[in-house]
């Protein structure tokens, strides 16, 4: 169709801008000079970019969303992350971990069940290479009506809402554990503000959630492994499973997700990871007027 043709036209400039800016930096001799010049250019714009909370919040959310895009795209270009690689044979490699969630069976839960089933073919059979970074919305593009996804439900501002693309939070939810389970490294991962759940209800462990919003937040995961590794995502009616193998068999490795209720009723869970503690979050609890008002 037009949209897949319209997107692969973009990747296809994307890729030849990425080999342009290599082809000069191969011809021209990358010095000591050229990376501190290339490195400066790059912190500037990000900080320039990166403007302060009352005058991010005073901007149209389109050109708040553009200026995000362009930071991120002049980081990409600086370090080599704008491809994405086509998908390869994997039936023969070896499952590390996997990770099996219900999508729930909320009025709304078909628009998520949609949306988790439309995106899954950008992230399935995808090798991420030794050193390689896989990226949310790089893979994936931007969840839009004229791409075919539906109103599903979406967190913003501590209220449920619906929104075009709604539900892929836990399509990303389930990528970051999956991930984290195989000895990936996460490079960038956004949690939720609130806990929507209760111990009774939750599909996943609280603190392996990663919420994801196209143009501000992404998640992004780096492959520290000696071999490539691959994601397989299946979404059939109400299950979603997502699954990684690796190239090689890879052992898996323990999380441990460790709460703490507070004196407010929020918690604070730290994630660990082979003695390492990877992030430590805190969650508040959905207000019962969010609640009430909310659509799903």
């Amino acid at each position: 169709g037009r949209p897949g043709l319209f997107r692969l036209r973009g990747r296809q400039r994307r890729n030849g801008l990425v080999g342009a800016y290599r082809r000069v930096r191969r011809r021209i001799g990358v010095g000591h000079l050229f990376q501190t010049i290339e490195r400066s250019v790059i912190r500037r714009g990000a900080q320039l970019l990166s403007l302060s909370p009352w005058l991010r919040e005073a901007l149209p959310i389109g050109l708040r969303r553009t200026l995000r895009r362009g930071q991120r795209l002049a980081v990409d270009l600086y370090r080599g992350t704008l491809s994405v690689p086509g998908p390869c044979e994997v039936d023969r490699w070896h499952a590390v971990a996997t990770v099996e969630q219900a999508l729930g069976t909320t009025p709304n839960a078909s628009g998520k069940q949609h949306n988790i089933a439309l995106a899954a073919a950008a992230f399935s059979a995808r090798p991420i290479r030794p050193g390689a970074e896989f990226s949310f919305w790089r893979w994936l593009g931007s969840p839009s009506r004229g791409r075919g996804f539906q109103d599903g439900r979406a967190l913003r501002g501590g209220e449920l809402v619906l929104e075009t693309g709604g539900g892929l939070c836990q399509l990303a939810g389930a990528l970051y554990f999956v991930g984290l389970q195989a000895g990936l490294n996460p490079l960038e991962r956004h949690a939720h503000s609130v806990d929507l759940y209760t111990d009774d209800t939750r599909y996943a462990p609280l603190g392996s959630d990663a919420t994801v919003s196209h143009g501000f937040k992404d998640l992004r995961l780096a492959n520290p492994h000696t071999c490539a590794v691959a994601f397989e995502v299946q979404a059939a009616g109400d299950v979603l499973q997502v699954e990684l193998l690796a190239e090689h068999p890879l052992a898996p490795a323990a999380v441990d997700f460790r709460r703490a209720f507070q004196p407010d009723g929020s918690q604070i869970v730290e994630t660990w990871r082979g003695g390492a503690m990877l992030a430590r979050t805190r969650y508040g609890k959905l207000s019962s007027s969010a609640s009430a008002k909310s659509p799903v």
